[in-house]
């Protein structure tokens, strides 16, 4: 509507400023969940009292929950409560990073299962049977996932 120009006719001034500051912010803030391709696996909160409505959305959804507890929460809200002070900026620091390295060697690990994996397929390809990807008329490792079982 902004780019062809029917805002500037339709709306006053004012109105159009207005609609353009709260597409903005409304860009801003959300822009970052519409480019995921889905929902996240589980979910990382620092501040588990003022972040209790996302808490509660998770455990709507089946989005397991990690939370860091500080002594003015309730534990029994979060699903998998971490003890620790939520309101010191290195404690944060601290569980930020130490959530980002298991990410990233979680990641490390599937990649490399997922290697082995296509690896294991691709030497099935010409077994004695003849049928490409498969072992013994069944579906490889990777439950036909990779290039092999396609019939390549």
């Amino acid at each position: 509507m902004d780019t062809s120009g029917k805002m500037d006719e339709q709306f006053t001034k004012k109105e159009a400023i207005q609609m353009r500051k709260q597409r903005d912010k409304l860009e801003k803030s959300l822009s970052g969940i519409k480019a995921m391709p889905g929902l996240p696996q589980v979910l990382f909160v620092i501040d588990a009292k003022k972040e209790a409505i996302a808490i509660r959305e998770a455990e709507r959804l089946h989005i397991p929950c990690i939370a860091v507890v500080d002594t003015n929460c309730d534990p029994d809200v979060v699903p998998i409560p971490v003890p620790g002070n939520d309101d010191a900026i290195r404690a944060v620091g601290l569980f930020c990073s130490v959530i980002a390295d298991a990410v990233m060697d979680g990641r490390m690990k599937a990649d490399k299962i997922q290697a082995d994996e296509e690896k294991d397929c691709d030497s099935d390809r010409g077994n004695a049977h003849g049928t490409p990807g498969t072992r013994n008329g069944r579906r490889g490792t990777c439950g036909g996932s990779c290039r092999g079982y396609r019939g390549r």
